[in-house]
């Protein structure tokens, strides 16, 4: 959770700090390159993750693939694209920690992370299966979630200067929804394991509260993202100025 939902996000941060910052004139003259980095990474870690049957790792490389998306709109350098990235760097934070914490909650009892050892925990742990789909369809860009809010902002405002690489990064949205839709699938839905017959649901406040901070983050932006936008434009202004 700390990994992917802070410490990742440090290098975009210091690429915005610093480089946007103080070198602004190179930063200018990379940009280009930046952003057909940024697509590949969209590509390559979205069918790295749909190649994982480990849930952890599977999360672990829509991490690297989102964070493309924020390179992406870093490469732009305009007050709205790098807004954006910045709000989708909040996004992605909340989300991959929820995620994580649900996969933690099951590993704690069922101490295997494969997905398809898995099956039918839709009906037998109906609180995980609801938090567990909403991550995903977080991550997918579900418009609600602040992340589709971000997303949208950076294509938008990447469109005028990388028309071609933005068409290219919007397969990673269909990227994404394979390998996370397909998961939900798999260990929701179907048959159920009688293997896993002893696990239980997250019933306490305590348990459940965690989940429904982050998600209902999630939502609360999702719907008004101006919430953030209005003390992330201000600060990302007087950097680019």
């Amino acid at each position: 959770m700390l990994h992917a939902g802070v410490m990742k996000k440090m290098g975009p941060y210091l690429m915005i700090r610093l480089a946007l910052a103080l070198t602004p004139q190179g930063t200018q003259h990379w940009s280009g390159i930046l952003a057909v980095l940024a697509t590949f990474g969209i590509l390559y870690a979205g069918y790295a993750a749909m190649k994982q049957q480990d849930l952890k790792f599977m999360v672990g490389f829509s991490s690297v693939s989102h964070m493309g998306y924020v390179l992406l709109g870093i490469a732009v350098m305009t007050p709205a694209a790098v807004s954006a990235s910045v709000l989708l760097m909040f996004a992605h934070g909340v989300m991959a920690a929820a995620t994580f914490g649900l996969i933690g909650f099951l590993y704690e009892q069922a101490h295997v992370r494969d997905i398809s050892d898995f099956g039918g925990l839709g009906a037998k742990l109906p609180f995980f299966s609801i938090g567990f789909t909403m991550a995903a369809l977080a991550s997918l860009g579900l418009p609600g979630f602040v992340n589709f809010a971000a997303e949208l902002l950076i294509f938008i405002s990447a469109w005028p200067h990388y028309p071609g690489l933005v068409i290219v990064a919007i397969f990673g949205i269909l990227i994404t929804a394979i390998y996370l839709l397909r998961a939900v699938q798999k260990m929701l839905f179907g048959a159920f394991n009688p293997r896993w017959a002893s696990l239980k649901d997250a019933v306490s406040f305590s348990d459940r509260f965690p989940f429904l901070l982050l998600l209902g983050t999630l939502l609360l932006f999702g719907f008004w993202p101006e919430g953030l936008l209005q003390f992330i434009r201000p600060a990302v202004e007087g950097l680019l100025t």
